[in-house]
C-alpha cells in the first residue's frame, strides 16, 4: 500500500482525461459533420486520457511523498 495514492491519482486521472478529451475531440470534429464528430471522439478520449493518467500519477506521487 506504499503508492496507493498514486494508483488512485492515475485511475481517476485517465478517467476524467478520456471523457474531457472525448467531449473536446467530437466538438472539434463536428466542424466536418456528424462523421467527423465520431471519428474526433475516440482520438480525443486518447489523447485526454494519456495526459490525465499522466497528471494524476504526478499528483499521487507528490502526495505519497509527502505522507498524506
Amino acid at each position: 500500500m506504499k503508492r496507493k495514492n498514486e494508483k488512485i491519482g492515475t485511475g481517476a486521472g485517465v478517467v476524467s482525461g478520456a471523457a474531457v478529451g472525448a467531449q473536446i475531440g467530437s466538438r472539434v470534429g463536428l466542424a466536418l459533420g456528424p462523421w467527423g464528430a465520431i471519428a474526433g471522439t475516440v482520438p480525443g478520449a486518447i489523447i485526454g486520457g494519456i495526459i490525465g493518467g499522466l497528471v494524476g500519477n504526478r499528483i499521487g506521487l507528490e502526495k505519497d511523498r509527502k505522507g498524506k
